[in-house]
């Protein structure tokens, strides 16, 4: 081997390289599946209570409502029309109200399916980390998931007007706490 200065630098940067990643891969716990997100919360990371949540022992509940830059009640059954996106897809807005779940860190998965295809098909699976914002009386909002109703065109948009569909949103906080909430609504609209 060659002890020129330049091999130095390769046997130098090479050596930081193998060290870095060791470092971090023993820092790193194993990927967790999309399915099932690696939530563990280090025992000694004092709780901090924050807009949405006043304690650990708080229950935690979410609701489904409407709203593409503001959160507005739905009604089970409640007539939505669907949008026509820039890229062509046809899509609803689905916003949260919720309490008892982080403000930060909270993982939002919103499910939507056509109960009257047979079998019922979910039309959108949909899971973020986007943070929610204040609301009054504790509680805290999150509006603007668009949620779209014809991907990759199965079933066709035409096949779905009129039909009865359910929004499930399910959250999980960094603490551990969990809530779901449904919404039965109808949607509607031009499928050009």
């Amino acid at each position: 081997m060659s002890s020129s200065p330049r091999w130095r630098r390769f046997n130098n940067l090479s050596m930081l390289m193998m060290l870095a990643s060791a470092m971090v891969g023993a820092s790193c716990s194993p990927a967790s599946s999309p399915d099932q997100p690696d939530t563990d919360v280090p025992s000694d990371v004092p709780f901090v209570p924050d807009a949405c949540k006043a304690s650990l022992s708080q229950p935690a509940m979410v609701t489904v409502g409407g709203g593409q830059t503001f959160y507005q009640p739905l009604d089970d059954d409640q007539v939505v029309t669907w949008e026509k996106g820039p890229q062509g897809g046809h899509h609803v807005w689905i916003a949260l109200r919720m309490i008892g779940v982080r403000q930060t860190g909270t993982i939002t998965t919103v499910d939507v399916v056509d109960l009257d295809l047979s079998p019922n098909v979910t039309l959108n699976h949909s899971r973020v980390v986007y943070d929610f914002n204040r609301d009054e009386g504790g509680y805290c909002t999150l509006a603007g998931l668009r949620m779209q109703l014809d991907l990759a065109g199965d079933p066709p948009l035409a096949s779905i007007a009129g039909h009865h569909v359910l929004v499930t949103a399910s959250l999980q906080d960094p603490d551990g706490a969990t809530a779901t909430g449904t919404k039965e609504i109808v949607v509607t609209g031009d499928p050009s």
